[in-house]
């Protein structure tokens, strides 16, 4: 009896297509079959869950189609795009070799990009050398102050020292008292 309704059920299957969904076809089909044959009455949870069975069937056909029709519709890019892909990237990394600052850098960058130029052309620019130039300014100017980094390196006045000025207990008082003496007899001849 259970292969009956199996074989029952693929029939149906074979059949029906899968546009329909509803309880209504379902039902349609069923009293279409059952005239020639003798086959048990099915309830309405079978009934409910072959028509879920439907629409998921039709979904799942649905899906594929869809999947086959992006696979077909998905093309390579061309080689125009590649192209300036590559263009960028070069350009970017001309950028970054460049010995300028970051603000600078991006300041070229923009520059190239509104104009629609190459990074060498917006090198070359009248607003860009003007930058550049405004920028080494500023940076010799800095160069110029006097900062707390700029220590001077003086030498020690041993004239007026005294040889238990030293610290002879330490690796540095010896070192010092070391250069005490070479000055000491530089001086005295």
């Amino acid at each position: 009896m259970d292969e009956d309704k199996k074989e029952n059920l693929d029939s149906q299957n074979e059949t029906e297509g899968t546009e329909k969904t509803n309880e209504e076809e379902v039902v349609d089909t069923e009293s279409e079959e059952t005239e020639g044959e003798s086959k048990p009455k099915y309830t309405d949870n079978e009934k409910k869950l072959y028509a879920r069975m439907k629409t998921a069937e039709a979904d799942a056909k649905l899906a594929k189609d869809q999947l086959a029709k992006s696979k077909t519709s998905e093309k390579p890019a061309p080689v125009g795009d590649i192209d300036k892909l590559l263009d960028a990237k070069l350009e970017k990394r001309e950028l970054e070799s460049l010995d300028l600052s970051d603000e600078l850098k991006k300041e070229i960058q923009t520059y190239a990009k509104v104009q629609g130029v190459s990074i060498r052309k917006a090198l070359t620019s009248e607003y860009v050398t003007f930058l550049k130039e405004k920028e080494e300014k500023k940076q010799r100017a800095e160069d110029a102050s006097l900062g707390s980094n700029r220590k001077g390196t003086t030498k020690k006045d041993y004239s007026e020292m005294k040889a238990t000025d030293f610290d002879m207990t330490t690796p540095e008082g010896r070192k010092e008292f070391d250069a005490y003496r070479a000055d000491m007899r530089k001086k005295l001849g």
